[in-house]
């Protein structure tokens, strides 16, 4: 009788510790779930801006930050995609230069994917419109009305984009001449203003949105805006994370559209909806 007894206390002490070891187990197990690696880390995006190309991109003079259009939808897709993004003020004339050399991994700055561009870069889908318009000295919108009044003229412009391109194009086809100004950067405005330039060429809503500053005394020309052209965003051809990117950036993109941002953040900047239809 003793001996069941021994024998009773012993299997139920060899279950318990079974079943210890047991829950032990599974403890663990619940611990250190085995789970897939699903994201990927790109680093830090280095995003190239003009800081002299309101309402797009610009540095305020006040907080010395940059701000804009193109600010505000690069915050959006960062925090939509988990993206970490870092932007960069950079020379409009330089700004291919840095994007070519692996400085920078994209450029925000309205830039227009020529053929020449397309040679070079891969692209994101379109997401905004540009038209390009002249501007004046005050007072003189009436009398550079067509494209012939520019004849003999100086007339400013961006160096580094199409503008350049465009004007010459206009030259040709209109059977004119007039003296083409590059502008790295800023300081057209302010030369028009000063009468050392006759118009200036450029994007129609930064145009538009000076004059609405006051801070030259110019305005537009009765010359239609003309040009109309689409905005992306490019990416080094065959770089190792492109097509992610450009995929990550695409699918953002079409979430801001999607949910009405895109137009919001026009709207804030440009007083119009300049998305693409």
């Amino acid at each position: 009788m003793k001996k069941k007894k021994v024998m009773g206390i012993l299997l139920l002490a060899l279950c318990m510790v079974l079943g210890l070891c047991a829950c032990q187990k599974k403890e663990e197990t619940k611990e250190e779930p085995k789970t897939e690696e699903t994201d990927v880390d790109y680093g830090v995006l280095k995003v190239g801006m003009d800081g002299a190309h309101a309402p797009y991109c610009a540095v305020n003079e006040e907080s010395g930050e940059l701000e804009g259009f193109e600010v505000d939808v690069m915050n959006e897709v960062s925090e939509r995609t988990g993206l970490k993004m870092e932007l960069e003020v950079a020379s409009w004339d330089g700004i291919f230069g840095m994007l070519d050399s692996g400085q920078l991994t994209t450029i925000a700055c309205s830039v227009e994917p020529n053929d020449e561009r397309r040679e070079k870069y891969d692209f994101t889908d379109n997401y905004i419109e540009i038209r390009k318009a002249f501007a004046v000295a005050k007072g003189k919108g009436g009398e550079i009305a067509t494209m012939s009044d520019l004849d003999g003229l100086k007339v400013g412009c961006r160096a580094g984009g199409n503008s350049v391109e465009h004007l010459e194009t206009i030259m040709k086809d209109e059977g004119i001449n007039f003296e083409i100004v590059p502008y790295d950067g800023g300081g057209m405005e302010y030369d028009l203003s000063l009468g050392r330039l006759d118009a200036v060429y450029s994007a129609e809503i930064s145009l538009q949105t000076i004059i609405s500053e006051g801070e030259f005394e110019i305005e537009m020309s009765s010359i239609d805006p003309i040009n109309p052209s689409y905005c992306a965003y490019p990416f080094a051809k065959d770089g190792e994370n492109t097509d992610a990117l450009i995929e990550l950036f695409n699918g953002a993109l079409e979430e801001m559209k999607e949910d009405g941002t895109l137009v919001k953040l026009s709207e804030k900047w440009f007083n119009i909806d300049a998305t693409c239809k």
